[in-house]
């Protein structure tokens, strides 16, 4: 990727920028999952990204459910570091469709306890939502030919205003998690308005994809404001 923020408490601004010739995407925006491997009640066991846990006490959290749901967000009440992923994580693991061995990061655990008894699945993930990049500004800039997505964004609060995004590979504004890296969230409350997108693999995405390879549903994203863009296929 040209930019990576992740795990920020505050988003980025980029302002009269000019990013083109990458291998990947121009701009990705992001928090991390953790996976949910048990749950008991209103206690549950994750394994984070990288073994970094990246939620603390009172955060408020996305969860992402195994069949592709967003339900309500929880709050985490009570944090423990727990014992390393067991033999039976491993084989659970092993079945989940990460990428580039993402999978073999997974071997330090903690036990949340939430404000509430919940039901998911195992390959169900959590995220908290302070940790996201949200309130990014991507503004008057200048986004040119790579080999993936103009723009990926999987954080809130953010305005994407006035830019060119031109000869991505994939769409020009991509909205969505992805599982199989472990990158997060869904989006809240974003301006889209005002971009010229030219010659792109494709315009506005907003979806994804859950951990059972099923799409999400239409509650993922809440408050996107698409206004006045103009979308030319060459």
């Amino acid at each position: 990727d040209a930019f990576n923020a992740r795990r920020d408490y505050v988003g980025p601004t980029l302002d009269r920028c000019d990013f083109e010739y990458h291998c990947d995407d121009n701009v990705n925006i992001s928090g991390f999952y953790s996976v949910i491997t048990r749950v008991d009640g209103n206690r549950i066991r994750i394994l984070p990204y990288g073994g970094r846990l990246s939620i603390d006490v009172c955060d408020t959290c996305q969860v992402m459910t195994a069949d592709g749901r967003i339900p309500p967000d929880v709050t985490v009440m009570a944090i423990a570091e727990d014992a390393p992923t067991t033999d039976e994580e491993r084989r659970q693991i092993e079945k989940w469709n990460f990428t580039h061995g993402i999978g073999n990061s997974l071997r330090k655990a903690w036990l949340l306890t939430l404000d509430r008894p919940v039901d998911f699945a195992a390959g169900s993930c959590i995220i908290s939502n302070r940790r996201q990049g949200n309130g990014f500004r991507i503004v008057n800039s200048h986004f040119g030919s790579t080999r993936a997505r103009g723009l990926l964004i999987k954080a809130s609060d953010g305005l994407i205003e006035k830019n060119v995004i031109e000869k991505a590979c994939g769409s020009g504004i991509a909205i969505s998690p992805e599982f199989s890296w472990l990158e997060g969230g869904s989006s809240r409350n974003l301006t889209i308005r005002d971009n010229v997108l030219r010659g792109n693999g494709g315009g506005i995405f907003i979806g994804g994809t859950s951990g059972a390879g099923r799409p999400l549903g239409p509650e993922a994203h809440e408050g996107i404001r698409l206004e006045n863009n103009e979308i030319i296929r060459r």
